[in-house]
């Protein structure tokens, strides 16, 4: 049946306010979605903030050592991106001298080309060639004899311009190999610098450790600091549950990836989850993994960063929202590589290893929790640690 004029008209319009209703649509979701994670970033800045505030009506020890375990996790950082500087300076200054032995083969070569030709010239006399290609009485060979002399003084030219620009690539690759020489030294200045800064926040790490563990031994309040630190993180869970309670769930529900986990990191699994704490009544909701200092700490599985700061008896601590109510805490780490709100994948390296939270040995400490309840991570995570560090 053939359509009219008016009722192709009338089609278009309504097409046209559909797509218009669409685009409509898909902007609103998209500015609701922004209003969404703007909110929920704000209750997750108030809620660190709320901690900070909370730690630093404690002991001085305890605000030395929060500010101490920081700085390091900070240098940390540095001193890593420093290392990273020198590697690519090193190797763009090898490739710097690989090209100057190159260019100097190549003009040493085009040098002795041009050097013959030149020498060729002066023996056989430039007149005396012109003229014995004007004496010429064959016209074809005349012709043959004039193109080959074109193409001769042609490769001359060549040759010429190919020796100037060696030269001057030479010349210009020699300018980047002193700047990446001046480049390289200060960053091996900075690094060292660094490393003296690290070096000297450790001993004083060491010492207010020493005097926070003579202070509770003197006070009695070993237990007490346990007991405190225990019901801090319920009450720092308990707030990130409520925050991310209506977060929408990850494509693969976290639930069913029980016993298919990953381990965050490689190293020596110590299970403690369950074991009663050492001069306490207090159980273990975790397990310790032994590494040594600075390795990759890796996320078990996507979500996103609820909490990345220091907290007291946990060190520099990342805690990931992964959907339903379940979270990951990576603690004791060195540095910390993600902020708050961060998306994360599977595997993304998001801390370091270390021994933050006043701790001896390096490793971290790894929970999971559903809705607040610690789960056995053994039982979760595949029973070979398998992350390369």
């Amino acid at each position: 049946m053939p359509f009219s004029s008016q009722s192709i008209t009338f089609y278009i319009l309504i097409f046209s306010i559909l797509i218009g209703l669409s685009s409509s649509t898909f902007a609103n979701t998209k500015e609701k979605k922004q209003a969404e994670l703007n909110n929920l970033q704000k209750k997750i800045n108030q809620l660190q903030q709320t901690i900070k505030v909370k730690q630093n009506s404690k002991s001085q020890y305890i605000k030395n050592l929060r500010n101490i375990e920081k700085k390091i996790g900070q240098i940390n950082k540095k001193i890593k991106h420093s290392e990273s500087q020198i590697k690519i300076s090193q190797k763009q200054l090898k490739n710097l001298k690989a090209k100057q032995v190159t260019l100097h083969k190549s003009l040493k070569k085009n040098k002795s080309a041009l050097k013959g030709q030149i020498a060729g010239a002066y023996m056989q006399g430039e007149n005396s060639q012109l003229q014995m290609i004007f004496n010429q009485q064959d016209p074809a060979e005349f012709q043959r004899q004039l193109m080959f002399y074109q193409y001769f003084t042609e490769q001359q030219s060549k040759i010429i311009d190919t020796v100037y620009k060696d030269i001057h690539d030479l010349e210009q690759t020699q300018i980047k190999i002193k700047k990446e020489s001046e480049k390289l030294n200060n960053t091996k200045l900075v690094f060292l610098e660094q490393k003296k800064v690290l070096s000297n926040d450790k001993t004083n790490r060491n010492k207010i450790i020493n005097n926070l563990n003579s202070q509770l031994k003197k006070q009695g309040s070993h237990l007490k600091s346990l007991n405190e630190d225990a019901e801090q993180l319920k009450q720092l869970i308990t707030s990130i549950t409520e925050i991310f309670k209506d977060t929408p769930p990850p494509s693969k529900p976290f639930h069913k990836l029980k016993g298919k986990l990953p381990w965050p990191l490689k190293g020596q699994v110590r299970t403690m989850f369950g074991k009663i704490k050492p001069g306490s009544n207090l159980k273990w909701q975790g397990d310790v993994i032994y590494a040594p200092e600075g390795r990759h700490v890796k996320a078990i599985s996507s979500g996103q960063v609820a909490y990345a700061d220091w907290l007291k008896g946990f060190g520099n601590l990342i805690i990931i929202d992964h959907g339903n109510g379940y979270l990951s805490l990576y603690g004791r780490n060195q540095s910390l590589y993600k902020s708050p709100g961060d998306q994360v994948q599977k595997g993304d390296i998001i801390s370091s290893a270390g021994n933050s939270g006043g701790n001896k040995k390096t490793g971290i400490y790894f929970e999971i929790r559903q809705k607040g309840q610690p789960k056995k991570p053994s039982i979760w995570c595949r029973k070979k640690n398998n992350f390369v560090s």
